[in-house]
């Protein structure tokens, strides 16, 4: 019998073919994919895409948008191309993701990002309902808070590391559907620290951080809220020098747990209806004692008496 001319692959004594590994991760669903670049920081989530065709368009299901430049404070003046790099990176991420809701809008950036780009990105976040969002840049001055952000009926977390402007609140609801608010406040106006914490139907823990200015005229912070039970309130001052001791705040929270006033320049303080207080803190001073009267410490310890535990500093004894 003849033996065939064509081509036949040989198999070399002793030599076992390796068989291709499956790939299963890229067989998962689209929901699978999406929760686990969810886990990846979100510069490692948008670099899959070039790891096959089935993972081309992964990233753009994330719901959790981080955006961290994490550089060295001052890069935008050593180089630039980096911070530019950084505003086209938030650009692109929030022009090519495409879920209805996510659940996370973060920005963190310690080098200047593009004032006239931020009020879309976080208008775009609001769009896409998201539920918490936290915002940590260098300002060189203030920024308007889109007027979007008030009205949201999605945004659940708000944390704002740094200042910005904040319109007149409305007469009716601010942040309808807000629990969790933190912010920075410098050169308090009357206009928003009377109304806007009498404002959020839903709030349950307020972290607020106050810088008092030598020329900042006198500032009334009314906290009155049914729903909070978590208050945090510190009172910073840049100068003692020429600084106005007129300001105040007043607190009216019925459900109110836990309260912690850091406070170095001493307001005056009007407790009201501390019933349910568990635990209260009590960090004070008041380095001019001829020029504050002391009985501002005394009133606000008699407003959180009934207090289950009561914590004082060494500045409140003295």
């Amino acid at each position: 019998m003849r033996r065939s001319t064509g081509s036949v692959p040989r198999i070399r004594r002793g030599r076992v073919l390796k068989k291709v590994p499956e790939d299963r991760i890229s067989a998962l669903p689209d929901s699978v994919l999406s929760n686990i670049l969810t886990f990846l920081p979100l510069e490692d989530a948008v670099a899959t895409s070039s790891l096959s065709q089935r993972w081309r368009h992964a990233w753009t299901s994330v719901r959790n948008l981080c955006f961290d430049d994490g550089g060295p404070m001052g890069a935008a003046a050593d180089n630039p191309d980096l911070v530019d790099e950084f505003n086209n990176f938030i650009e692109s991420v929030m022009a090519g993701t495409d879920p209805v809701s996510i659940h996370t809008f973060s920005l963190r950036s310690v080098n200047a990002i593009r004032r006239d780009r931020f009020p879309l990105w976080v208008s775009q976040a609001i769009m896409r309902n998201v539920r918490e969002m936290e915002i940590d840049i260098i300002q060189y001055a203030p920024m308007q808070l889109p007027g979007c952000v008030y009205s949201s009926m999605t945004l659940e977390v708000l944390r704002l590391h740094t200042a910005f402007r904040f319109a007149d609140p409305p007469d009716g609801v601010c942040f309808p559907q807000l629990k969790i608010l933190q912010i920075y406040i410098t050169h308090p106006e009357n206009r928003v620290t009377e109304k806007l914490f009498c404002s959020c139907p839903s709030l349950t823990e307020l972290s607020l951080t106050v810088l008092i200015q030598p020329d900042d005229p006198p500032a009334n912070f009314i906290i009155q809220s049914t729903t909070l039970n978590t208050l945090t309130f510190v009172v910073l001052f840049a100068s003692l020098r020429g600084m106005s001791y007129h300001h105040r705040a007043v607190i009216m929270a019925p459900n109110l747990q836990l309260i912690r006033i850091v406070d170095n320049m001493l307001m005056e303080y009007e407790v009201h209806e501390m019933q349910s207080i568990q635990q209260a803190t009590l960090d004070l001073q008041h380095w001019e004692s001829d020029t504050v009267d002391p009985q501002r410490a005394r009133n606000l310890i008699e407003g959180v008496a009934t207090t289950a535990c009561l914590i004082l500093s060494g500045g409140v004894l003295l």
